[in-house]
C-alpha cells in the first residue's frame, strides 16, 4: 500500500523468464543454478518473487526479486535505488530488514526497476491468533525500527518527509472524498490548522507504509520489515499513526489503541503530535480503501468478511474520530 494508488498490476504476478531470473542468480552467487520460483503473497504495488537455488558449492540459498510497478517507477524514477540504499544503511546498523544483493535501477533486465534482496525468515501473514501478544509485536519491531542511526550516506537519499506531507496537505480532499465521507473536509481543516503548530521531535528513519502485510513473521515473532518504497526522514509519529489507521481497517475494535500504547512501552516515549498523525494517516487510503482489498485478502486468507463496503464504512468512522480527536 502506498501514497498514491495504482491498478493490481496482474503481469507483475507472472515470474519473468526462467534464463532471466538465472542471470540475477548469476550476478548475486556466480556458478549457480536456480532450482524454484514462487510468488510472494500481498504484492500489490510491486511483483515480488523468491528465488531459491543452489550455489557452487551445492548449498541451498534464496533471494527476492522485487520489481516495480511501472506507475510507481514512472512517477518516482529514483525508488528501486533509493531502497537499496536505504537498506543497505539499515541492515549495516543491525535493523531487522533484507540485505540488498542485486540492483537494475535502468529497468533493463525486465523492463521496469528491480533488485533483488535477501530471502528473510517468515512469511508475509495477516492470520491473528493472539491479538495482544500479535499487537506488542508489531510495535515493538516499528519502535525499534525508529531506533536505528544510519549515517550520512543514507540520510542524503532519503526524501524529507515534511516536503510529501505538505504537498497531501496542500492537495486538500477530491471532490468525490467530501462525496463519500462527510468529514473529510473537517479533517483537512484540522490537519492545516495543527500542522504549523507541530512539536519538533529528533529525525529518525520513517518506512512511510508500515503495516502487518509489510512485515514477515515465525511462530508468533515478528521476523522483519520489508517494501520499502516510501522511506524518509523525519518525525517517526508517521509510522504510528499510518500503522493505527490501517489497524481501525483490518482489524478494528480497540486494535489502535493497544498498538499505541505497546510502541511507547517499547519505545520509552510518548507520540508526539499524534493527533497530526492520525488525521494525516486517514488521508492515505483516498480516494478509496477497497483499492487494498487485493492485499487484505492475499495475505489474510479466509478474511471474506473484508468487503468495500465494510472498509468504507471503518474508515468513515476512523475519519471522525481522528477530526474529534483534533479538537479536543
Amino acid at each position: 500500500m502506498t501514497l498514491d494508488h495504482h491498478p493490481y498490476n496482474e503481469a507483475l504476478q507472472t515470474p519473468p523468464p526462467r534464463s532471466a531470473l538465472q542471470r540475477v542468480v548469476d550476478q548475486v552467487s556466480p556458478g549457480a543454478r536456480l532450482t524454484r520460483v514462487t510468488r510472494l503473497r500481498g504484492g500489490i504495488s510491486m511483483g515480488m518473487h523468491a528465488l531459491r537455488y543452489l550455489d557452487r558449492s551445492g548449498n541451498a540459498r534464496g533471494l527476492v526479486l522485487r520489481r516495480y510497478h511501472p506507475q510507481i517507477a514512472n512517477r518516482d524514477p529514483g525508488g528501486a535505488e533509493r531502497e537499496f540504499k536505504v537498506l543497505l544503511a539499515l541492515a549495516r546498523a543491525g535493523a531487522a530488514v533484507p540485505e540488498p544483493l542485486w540492483l537494475d535501477a535502468s529497468g533493463d533486465a525486465f523492463g521496469t526497476p528491480s533488485l533483488a534482496i535477501s530471502l528473510m525468515p517468515g512469511r508475509g501473514s495477516l492470520e491473528i491468533k493472539d491479538r495482544r501478544s500479535w499487537l506488542k509485536e508489531l510495535a515493538a519491531g516499528l519502535a525499534s525500527l525508529h531506533s536505528v542511526r544510519v549515517g550520512e550516506d543514507a540520510t542524503r537519499v532519503l526524501p524529507v518527509q515534511r516536503v510529501e506531507v505538505e504537498r497531501q496537505i496542500d492537495r486538500g480532499p477530491r471532490a468525490k472524498d467530501l462525496v463519500r465521507y462527510p468529514d473529510c473536509g473537517q479533517l483537512w481543516e484540522a490537519l492545516r490548522r495543527l500542522w504549523p503548530r507541530r512539536v519538533a521531535v529528533p529525525h529518525t528513519v520513517v518506512h512511510g507504509d508500515y503495516w502487518a502485510g509489510n512485515t514477515l513473521w515465525r511462530r508468533g515473532r515478528l521476523t522483519g520489515i520489508i517494501d520499502w518504497e516510501k522511506p524518509s526522514l523525519g518525525d517517526p509519529g508517521l509510522d504510528v499513526g499510518y500503522c493505527r489507521m490501517d489497524l481501525a481497517l483490518f482489524v478494528a475494535g480497540d486494535s489502535p489503541d493497544v498498538f499505541l500504547e505497546e510502541y511507547e512501552a517499547a519505545a520509552g516515549r510518548l507520540v508526539a503530535n499524534l493527533a497530526i498523525w492520525d488525521l494525516f494517516g486517514a488521508t492515505r487510503p483516498l480516494p478509496d480503501p477497497a483499492l487494498w482489498l487485493p492485499g487484505y485478502h492475499d495475505l489474510g486468507r479466509g478474511r471474506t468478511d473484508l468487503t468495500p463496503t465494510l472498509i468504507r464504512s471503518r474508515l468513515a468512522r476512523w475519519m471522525k474520530r481522528a477530526v474529534a480527536a483534533s479538537l479536543s
